[in-house]
C-alpha cells in the first residue's frame, strides 16, 4: 500500500488528527490553509444557496417520520405540531451551525448572508411547499424566522447591515417582515 492510499482510507478523525499536525508544524501551510478556509467560507454563504438548502432540508422531511415521532408514545403523548418543529430544527442544525461559526468569526457580511438565506429558504418552504409534511409544520415558518431574526438582531452591530435585512425581508420574504421584526 502506497502513502496515498493510506491518505485515502483515514476517517474524519485520523485526517483532522494529520492536518492539525501539519497546520501546527508548519506556518506557510497554516496560512495557505487559513486562506483557503477563508474562502470557502465566503463562498459557503451565498443567499440563494443557503435558501435552496433551507427548502430541500425541508422538503425532505416526510410525514411518515412524523406520524412515527407523535401521537401516543410510550413514554407520554408527543403533539404532532411540536414533532414537526422539532424534526424541522433538526433537519436546519447544520445550517444554523455554519451561520453561528460566522458570528463566532465576527464575519457579519457572511452572516448576513446567512440570515438572508434562512429567511428566504424559510419563505420558499411555506408558500411553495406541497408536502404532506408542510402541512403539520404550519407555524414552523414564522417561529423559525423568529428566531432567525432574533439572534440576527442581537448578533448584528451594523446599522447598514440591519438595514439591508430589513430591506431584503420587506422585497423577498414580506410576510416575516409584516410582523414587525
Amino acid at each position: 500500500m502506497n502513502q496515498n492510499d493510506i491518505l485515502e482510507h483515514l476517517s474524519p478523525e485520523v485526517a483532522a488528527a494529520v492536518l492539525a499536525r501539519l497546520l501546527r508544524d508548519d506556518a506557510g501551510l497554516a496560512s495557505r490553509a487559513a486562506r483557503i478556509a477563508d474562502d470557502l467560507l465566503h463562498h459557503s454563504a451565498n443567499v440563494d444557496g443557503v435558501a435552496a438548502d433551507v427548502q430541500m432540508e425541508l422538503e425532505c422531511l416526510q410525514a411518515e417520520d412524523l406520524w412515527d415521532r407523535s401521537g401516543a408514545q410510550r413514554d407520554d403523548y408527543h403533539e404532532p405540531t411540536d414533532e414537526a418543529f422539532e424534526m424541522c430544527e433538526e433537519a436546519l442544525q447544520p445550517v444554523f451551525d455554519e451561520w453561528r461559526r460566522c458570528r463566532e468569526l465576527g464575519r457579519i457580511e457572511d452572516g448576513k448572508h446567512y440570515c438572508m438565506g434562512l429567511l428566504l429558504g424559510l419563505h420558499l418552504f411555506e408558500t411553495e411547499s406541497k408536502t404532506e409534511f408542510r402541512g403539520w409544520a404550519e407555524d414552523v415558518p414564522n417561529c423559525l424566522a423568529d428566531r432567525v431574526l432574533s439572534i440576527w438582531s442581537e448578533w448584528c452591530s451594523s446599522p447598514e447591515a440591519a438595514d439591508e435585512v430589513t430591506r431584503f425581508l420587506q422585497e423577498k420574504c414580506p410576510q416575516f417582515a409584516k410582523t414587525g421584526r
